[in-house]
């Protein structure tokens, strides 16, 4: 390829002209007739990475045109490394097509640039002598910096208007909502409820996306701790689990427990204390669904607090037609760092002292504790370094919990927003987690073991479950859903039908609902479940 940049605008997108040669496609050189090349676009499809973008229309002699579409990828893997970072900036990953209706492919593949090959394209940069050149190579080594020196990198706490991941109004977002939101349908309504403690949550219903003759089971969703119902209603994902089940034809409610971004979070509670929620939220929708059976969709704390629920006897698993169980229940191993980490309740009570209770996912202003925590989580554990990031946010949460996510599930409205979508805990919730750990089972809201056993696992009995772990899940080791299996299988011999598990690798904690081909990798099989209950739930009423 032989060709001359020159930089027209100040977002760094230049005209690109010149010629391609490729034996394949013409014995002659193409020329190219319109090219475009973007530097440093971000990946929206990725958390953390950005691109560089070649659009090229070539021509050949014999009057036939194609279309280039050329990218490089720069991420955090190239992190320290000169020869990958080279590698990632000489390396575009081509794709020829036909300008027709079928965008036909007639050639992909790769094209790497040599030092020699690089050395001439910098001498294609615009005219005027040294200073294009130099202004140029400044803007690219600094991006390529950010990216290379991984954790020293500068930390962004929030999203801010104007930066340059926003997407445009469309049919799919409209002006005026935060970077990177989707037109979402909106809950029919929104409640207020009263546990009985007294403590108030909200629950959001959302209807079917379209009205049919037969009225399907209703879900209830409940999310993890410091979460709220936005975990099932990702405003930045193409397809939701909301989305997906109201797609399908199913009433879906989704509850705020008191763990979750609520007025009531800051307050000292346990996940026995919220067990209590989630049996305000079943009483309100069996109200509503004229006490019909529904299926209930359960995350990490919230499938804890569940699961108390069941072995406590106060929620009836007779409500339900079947269930689905992500990550945790009854049973609960940590991750490698955090059987370290949450090996003692020490941490919490230290950092009960010195900043008191309640932990806070974004930094707060003018706190030199919270911002030396913040340089230190710079280097804390997260992984391969495609796992390391620049979110302070990110870093607070993977230090609270473990890191929630692999960063290439998620796309970049997602992850540069997270202080929208997460938020702090309370130290004394956080000791309880920490203690269940210990006992790897739940305990009540006294801290007390004594909630599973036989007597208490009876209650279970004929409530179908699925139970599933993200396979780099580091909060709760995959094996947890495998012990909670066992000791169902078990505690019921000849029923072993009703309890299905399976785990989603590449995926894991948050991310197998967050994660933006979530639609794709795991609710499929939640619906699968789902349908497989609604069937053995009708043959028992023939």
């Amino acid at each position: 390829m032989h060709y001359i940049i020159v930089i027209t605008r100040t977002d760094h997108s230049s005209v690109a002209t010149g010629t391609f040669s490729c034996g394949a496609l013409s014995k002659d050189p193409l020329l190219v007739l319109r090219g475009e090349v973007q530097f440093f676009t971000p990946d929206l499809g990725v958390s953390d990475a950005k691109q560089l973008v070649y659009k090229l229309t070539l021509l050949s002699t014999d009057g036939q045109t194609y279309l280039f579409n050329g990218y490089k990828t720069i991420d955090n893997s190239i992190g320290f490394s000169p020869s990958k970072t080279w590698k990632a900036t000489t390396t575009l990953s081509v794709t020829i097509t036909k300008p027709d209706e079928n965008q036909r492919v007639v050639g992909r593949g790769k094209l790497y640039i040599s030092w020699r090959n690089f050395e001439s394209e910098l001498q294609s940069f615009g005219a005027g002598g040294l200073a294009p050149k130099a202004s140029f190579l400044k803007y690219f080594a600094r991006n390529v910096a950010d990216f290379f020196i991984g954790p020293f990198g500068k930390l962004v706490s929030a999203a801010e208007p104007g930066d340059d991941f926003l997407v445009p109004p469309g049919k799919d977002n409209t002006a005026g909502t935060r970077i990177g939101y989707l037109k979402k349908p909106k809950p029919i309504k929104t409640v207020v409820l009263k546990a009985r403690d007294g403590v108030e949550t909200t629950i959001r219903v959302w209807e079917p996306f379209y009205k049919q003759e037969k009225v399907k089971i209703p879900i209830l969703m409940v999310p993890g701790a410091s979460v709220d119902y936005q975990m099932y209603a990702m405003p930045t994902n193409t397809i939701n689990a909301v989305d997906y089940f109201t797609a399908l034809g199913h009433t879906v409610y989704v509850t705020t427990p008191r763990y979750g971004i609520s007025s009531t979070a800051k307050a000292s509670s346990t996940p026995a204390n919220a067990s209590l929620d989630i049996l305000a939220a079943m009483e309100f929708l069996r109200k509503e669904e004229d006490g019909r059976k529904f299926y209930a969709i359960v995350h990490c704390v919230g499938s804890v607090a569940t699961s108390v629920g069941l072995l406590n006897g106060t929620i009836p698993a007779g409500w339900m037609a079947g269930m689905t169980v992500s990550q945790v229940f009854f049973r609960a191993k940590f991750g490698k760092v955090n059987s370290v980490k949450g090996g003692t309740t020490a941490l919490p009570k230290i950092y009960k002292a010195i900043a008191g209770p309640w932990y806070p996912i974004v930094t707060p202003r003018h706190s030199v504790f919270h911002w030396i925590l913040d340089q230190i989580l710079r280097f804390y554990p997260v992984g391969p370094k495609g796992e390391v990031c620049n979110s302070a946010v990110c870093h607070r949460a993977s230090f609270l919990y473990g890191l929630l996510w692999q960063h290439d599930n998620l796309n970049q409205a997602t992850h540069s927003q997270l202080e929208n979508f997460i938020t702090g805990l309370h130290m004394n919730f956080l000791t309880n987690l920490v203690l269940i750990g210990e006992k790897t089972r739940v305990l009540d809201a006294e801290g007390k073991d004594t909630l599973v056993n036989d007597d208490n696992l009876g209650r279970l009995e004929g409530l179908p479950i699925f139970l599933f772990s993200g396979g780099n899940n580091v909060v709760y080791d995959p094996v947890t859903t495998s012990m909670c299996y066992d000791d169902l299988r078990k505690r019921f011999p000849g029923q072993e039908e009703l309890y299905r598990r399976t785990v989603f690798e590449d995926y894991g904690h948050l991310d197998n609902w967050m994660g933006k081909d979530a639609d794709k990798d795991v609710f499929p099989a939640v619906r699968e479940h789902l349908e497989w209950c609604v069937e053995r739930e009708a043959g028992h009423m023939l």
